[in-house]
């Protein structure tokens, strides 16, 4: 991704680097940085500043923001209507714990999912731990979405309803 700043950013974000220059003390090192990145960007030589852009993901769009709560509020429902369920019964699917996304091909999903969490959202659901699954999950949790939503995405699953989002995993998701 490419970021383009206009002369005002560049005032800016060059203003911001000279206060953080002020404010570093007695580290020298990191005041020389900041006074040089200040600098470059005052001066634009893009090339020697477009370092600190890189850092800078593309924004999540409303649709994948979207599939995420989705996802997230579907586990919601899974859990409490497994503890609904349960009991001594056998025939109730064993519920899995937030598997989580994959930290090689999903991580801007993982990511997320840990601000998420850090902002208090869908705890109940993430967990505490929020280590990254072992191979790709987002296309697991589309397939059981894609059931739950054909239910209403109903958040007080029967028995069947239950089971049937649970089974909608491939047999190779587990």
């Amino acid at each position: 991704m490419t970021i383009k700043l206009t002369d005002t950013e560049r005032l800016i974000l060059s203003n911001q680097y000279e206060i953080l220059a002020a404010v570093s003390g007695a580290d020298l090192a990191a005041q020389e940085h900041y006074d040089a990145l200040a600098d470059n960007l005052r001066q634009g030589h893009a090339y020697l500043y477009r370092g600190i852009l890189q850092q800078v993901q593309p924004e999540f769009t409303a649709d994948q923001t979207a599939w995420l709560v989705d996802v997230l509020a579907m586990y919601g429902a899974l859990k409490q209507s497994h503890a609904e369920l349960s009991g001594d019964r056998t025939d109730v699917v064993t519920y899995p714990l937030w598997p989580g996304f994959d930290t090689n091909s999903e991580m801007e999903w993982l990511s997320y999912s840990r601000a998420l969490h850090a902002a208090h959202l869908y705890t109940d659901v993430l967990g505490e731990n929020l280590k990254g699954a072992h191979g790709a999950m987002a296309p697991r949790y589309s397939r059981m979405l894609a059931r739950w939503d054909e239910m209403g995405k109903s958040q007080s699953l029967d028995l069947q309803q239950y089971n049937e989002i649970m089974s909608t995993r491939s047999p190779s998701d587990d």
